[in-house]
């Protein structure tokens, strides 16, 4: 029993496995699918390519344009940075206010001469000396003349005169400095004048404000307190006369009757006569003689009288009260506008307001008044500062060419001296060794001093300007350091004279394309820039088989050294074998496209990258004219995931 069990069960096992290895089996193409890349592939076909050449190139200009100095100067300072655009006549570079280096060996080199000159000169001299009297004298006289310009210096005559000259031009710009400064200061005291000027008016206004508001206040607290009392007297005149009316009403419920009843006595063609009334209420007998035909009691008689005397003066008190009622009210109106204490409290307040409000606004004004009196006072103290130290520096300056004037005719007397000397020497020693080599001597100095002539013509100033219009692309030097003599400052592209950018081809490229031609920008955008081919030249890096396209740039954004790349259009071509430029790829062996190789299986097709090499003919912006493949390829040109050749892939219309 037992062993039947167990047979069953192995049974039921493996007809088990058997299906789920059928079901595996029937969805294996499925389940593979899900898990291999997803491609999508175009046959080859032919067409036309309207290709483009593409390229890239650093922009040139066509003339740049160094700045340099005569002579070795050290810089003090840098006024331009890389990029900046300057026109001709632009201050680039300050110079340090010193002489070149060059200048100062040369003074050296003549100082050494006219030392050893003067040495020679008076050894001859002494030679002479006792021999001749006049050299003696001369020779004393060219010693105390010596001895004189050493006292104001010890440099050569000619330094003398040109420090002399360089000293008075610098005087002239101080004194000048110093005027300005002067007037600056006369400038800016007229300021401090105007402006404490406008602090006292506007301190003026202030007090003037809260005095008009402090008297405001006055007038507004009497006329409040009045107005409080008159009011008072109003409402008690109104209750005294609210008061009357009903005691008249009272009255008038009483005597009413009566009081129509004499009315009707005293009407004569339906008017009333009120002094007839009267005269019967106060005499009831001239009633009685009035009315013959009608029969009075004495309490008739009594009781018209009392109607018409209480009503009569219920009126007369109204009367009164009415009257004292107005006046109060007219009084605590404006006798000239009418108008109520009300609306005079409402008057003043909205005056005072107004007073307030033009309060702050003056007290803004001082407040800034008194600001702008300290800011000046502070910039009267710092010009007051500068116009003295100008006058200081311009004094020390004056003292300065004084010695130097001093120092320069002392110069003469020693130069005249000295040619009296030489002459005689010369004329007493003539044609001995010690002439001649106070002639060589002397021939030396004066060359010498040629050449310190020349370096201190040439000399550049403290200024350094650029002598173009331009663009500044390099700056070689740093404040502080010294440039050399012919050394490129800084570098300024001319901007007028044009741009042009070098694009390397094939020959066969150039072929396609001719001078003239337009090419379109594709990677800068610092402004609207237009290419045009100018030239078509031998590629110097791959001579026979490159050509060079030159094109010139024109528009505004161009910048020499900055890279762009070009495109320019070939003539329209057809080829047979065409492939989605996607479809291209490339290693180390060249250009290739995978295309799908299909396989048959029991389960179905089997899909296979495989790497096919192309050789690139054309190319335009979507497509490539290749070689290496047949019209009926399948070329892969998307995938869902990295593929390579071998990989095996599912198509899209697959799924």
């Amino acid at each position: 029993m037992q062993k039947t069990k167990r047979r069953e069960w192995v049974k039921t096992f493996a007809i088990i496995f058997l299906v789920i290895l059928l079901i595996l089996t029937f969805f294996s193409q499925t389940i593979m699918n899900r898990s291999l890349p997803e491609v999508a592939a175009q046959y080859v076909e032919s067409g036309t390519i309207n290709a483009k050449i593409r390229g890239s190139g650093a922009v040139s200009a066509d003339e740049t344009y160094d700045v340099t100095i005569s002579q070795t100067r050290k810089i003090r300072s840098v006024l331009v940075k890389v990029g900046d655009t300057v026109n001709a006549g632009d201050v680039l570079f300050m110079l340090e206010p010193a002489d070149s280096e060059e200048l100062k060996t040369a003074q050296k080199t003549l100082s050494d001469l006219e030392l050893a000159y003067q040495k020679s000169l008076i050894e001859a001299g002494n030679a002479s000396s006792t021999e001749n009297r006049e050299v003696q004298k001369l020779r004393d006289a060219y010693n105390e003349a010596l001895a004189t310009l050493r006292l104001y210096s010890s440099a050569d005559p000619s330094q003398i005169t040109a420090a002399l000259e360089q000293a008075k031009v610098e005087l002239t710009s101080l004194q000048r400095a110093s005027a300005d400064a002067e007037s600056a200061l006369a400038e800016v005291n007229t300021e401090l004048t105007e402006a404490q000027q406008a602090a006292t008016d506007a301190s003026s206004a202030v007090t003037t404000l809260q005095t008009e508001i402090s008297a405001l206040d006055t007038q507004l607290e009497t006329l409040i307190v009045a107005s409080r009392d008159k009011t008072r007297a109003i409402e008690d005149a109104q209750k005294k006369l609210n008061e009357a009316y009903e005691t008249k009403n009272r009255d008038w419920a009483i005597h009413q009757l009566r009081y129509e009843e004499l009315q009707g006595y005293a009407t004569e063609n339906g008017v009333v006569n009120y002094t007839l009334m009267a005269a019967y209420a106060a005499d009831t007998s001239f009633l009685q003689r009035s009315k013959p035909d009608i029969e009075f009691t004495e309490d008739d008689l009594k009781a018209l009288a009392d109607a018409y005397d209480t009503i009569s003066k219920d009126d007369a008190t109204i009367a009164e009260l009415e009257t004292t009622l107005r006046q109060l009210q007219q009084d605590a109106n404006d006798p000239v506008t009418g108008a109520t204490m009300a609306q005079q409290i409402q008057d003043l307040e909205n005056e005072k307001t107004s007073k307030e409000r033009e309060l702050r606004t003056k007290q803004y004004e001082a407040d800034a008044a008194a600001v702008q009196v300290e800011q000046v006072k502070s910039r009267v103290e710092r010009y007051q500062e500068d116009a003295t130290a100008a006058k200081r520096t311009a004094e020390d300056k004056q003292a300065e060419v004084d010695k130097l004037t001093a120092a320069s005719t002392a110069a003469e007397t020693l130069k005249t001296a000295q040619t009296a000397l030489e002459d005689k020497v010369f004329e007493t020693s003539l044609g001995d060794s010690a002439s001649l080599d106070l002639q060589n001597s002397k021939k030396a100095i004066e060359e010498q001093q040629k050449v310190v002539d020349e370096l201190m013509a040439q000399a550049d100033g403290q200024e350094v300007t650029a002598n173009v219009s331009g663009k500044v692309t390099a700056i070689n030097v740093t404040a502080g350091n010294s440039a050399g003599a012919d050394t490129a400052l800084a570098t300024l592209t001319v901007v007028d004279r044009g741009y042009t950018v070098k694009i390397a081809v094939t020959a066969d490229q150039a072929k396609q394309v001719t001078i003239g031609d337009t090419a379109t920008i594709t990677n800068y955008y610092n402004g609207d820039i237009t290419a045009t081919l100018e030239n078509i030249a031998n590629d110097p890096q791959n001579p026979g088989k490159g050509k060079l396209l030159v094109f010139r740039l024109s528009g505004e954004g161009v910048e020499a050294g900055s890279n762009i790349t070009l495109s320019i259009g070939q003539r329209s071509a057809t080829y047979d074998t065409l492939v989605p430029n996607s479809a291209l790829r490339n290693d180390a062996n060249g250009d290739f496209v995978l295309v799908v190789t299909a396989k048959n299986t029991p389960l179905g097709n089997r899909y296979t990258a495989t790497r096919v090499g192309v050789t690139v003919l054309a190319k335009d912006d979507t497509k490539s004219a290749v070689t290496g493949l047949s019209s009926g390829d399948f070329v892969i040109t998307t995938s869902t995931a990295p593929i390579e050749a071998g990989t095996q892939v599912r198509l899209v219309d697959n799924g």
